[in-house]
């Protein structure tokens, strides 16, 4: 018996220097990118800022300065945002978003195509770091991301 290879239908997402690979179904939609407003008060280097998308308030985080956890001062060029859907049933938002560089590409992942690699594990934020097809990607911590997400939310 021969077994079925699983693909899932992914979005390759570029973040400073790193491309992060995202599950299809959490992407909403990438729009073009657009000054948000000011964080809230004393909001983590990570939260860029508010953006209004289909007329919700949106929070913009930075992936980049969420792994670091410090300020990423960048030069909007070809930037997007792509915007996610929360998976906690309890959050109080609906989505975020997240600055990409470029525009995501799309990606269907066979298991056979996908490898995990050791370093950067302990990295924040990070899941798992993998190659697709040999190029290196992270996988996010999407639950740590949308847990300190809304713990900031809370507060402001």
């Amino acid at each position: 018996m021969t077994q079925k290879s699983t693909a899932i239908r992914s979005v390759i997402v570029r973040s400073g220097q790193d491309l992060l690979l995202l599950p299809g179904s959490l992407v909403a939609e990438v729009v073009s990118y657009m000054a948000p407003a000011a964080p809230p008060v004393n909001a983590p280097p990570w939260l860029v800022g508010v953006v209004v998308w289909r007329e919700q308030q949106v929070p913009l985080i930075s992936m980049e300065a969420f792994f670091s956890k410090q300020a990423v001062q960048r030069e909007v060029g070809n930037d997007r945002i792509a915007v996610l859907k929360v998976l906690s049933e309890s959050s109080p938002l609906l989505y975020y978003g997240i600055v990409t560089q470029h525009i995501p590409r799309l990606a269907t992942v066979r298991r056979d195509a996908l490898t995990a690699a050791a370093e950067g594990i302990n990295r924040t934020g990070v899941a798992m770091q993998v190659a697709l097809d040999g190029e290196p990607m992270i996988i996010p911590d999407v639950d740590a991301l949308e847990a300190e997400l809304f713990r900031v939310w809370q507060a402001a």
